[in-house]
């Protein structure tokens, strides 16, 4: 992956540091997103327990984690019924886009879509005709700290069956099948090793290099669509 995702997250974080309440969204929508697949318990729900230990690490409360569990599981007052989307899409330059959404009304979802779609040079695509270009990977990055050395993280993850290990600027990326993923980011914790980032990610089998207004443009409608209150994630195969 050539540090693709770090430099994904990288950007994010800065953007999204200028504004803590869109940090803090995007881990509500994690969060909520892990317990309706998992269901709200984080002993036995390890997507759920990665999700609220890094919102943990950015101080957001209590109070805030357990309302988006409860929207995740339908508990509380409202109860309000949860569904998990995939949209498939194309953008300027043949891009292909994956919007994964979690939503209580699924035509505002895909409206809200289609619009920010229509005026970015963008289209919806059928079903199929993009997701295949993609497949699930477990996605780590490790922050090396003092004291600690990246190649011996390096040589625990591979170790631990990593796929692939890139190291840059004293962090780390480890890919791995979604299989041993937990138990990968398990034994990285354990030895003492800081977890910036962890998850399983849609990740492109190839990418498409686009230049010049292209370029712009598709990471401009990116952007938007992960503005979309209802999107949680927002992958694309553009390099």
């Amino acid at each position: 992956m050539g540090g693709r995702k770090w430099h994904e997250i990288k950007d994010k974080k800065a953007a999204q540091d200028a504004s803590k309440g869109k940090l803090f969204t995007q881990f509500s929508r994690n969060i909520t997103m892990a317990a309706r697949q998992g269901g709200g318990d984080i002993e036995t729900n390890n997507t759920l327990r990665v999700a609220v230990d890094i919102a943990k690490k950015q101080s957001m409360s209590k109070d805030a984690i357990d309302r988006a569990i409860k929207k995740g599981t339908g508990e509380g007052s409202k109860g309000v019924a949860m569904s998990e989307l995939q949209y498939e899409a194309y953008g300027p330059g043949g891009a292909a886009i994956l919007i994964n959404v979690l939503t209580d009304n699924s035509n505002r979802s895909v409206n809200h879509i289609r619009l920010v779609l229509m005026k970015n040079e963008g289209r919806l695509a059928d079903s199929g005709s993009v997701a295949w270009m993609f497949e699930r990977k477990g996605v780590i990055i490790v922050q090396a700290g003092e004291g600690q050395s990246t190649d011996d993280i390096e040589l625990l993850s591979i170790d631990a069956g990593a796929e692939d290990v890139v190291s840059e600027s004293g962090s780390v990326e480890i890919t791995s099948s979604p299989d041993i993923f937990f138990e990968i980011e398990s034994q990285l914790k354990e030895s003492g090793y800081s977890v910036e980032y962890a998850s399983v990610d849609w990740i492109p089998n190839q990418e498409v290099d686009l230049q010049g207004e292209e370029r712009t443009h598709t990471e401009k409608l990116i952007d938007l669509l992960d503005e979309i209150d209802d999107v949680v994630d927002v992958t694309s195969n553009l390099k």
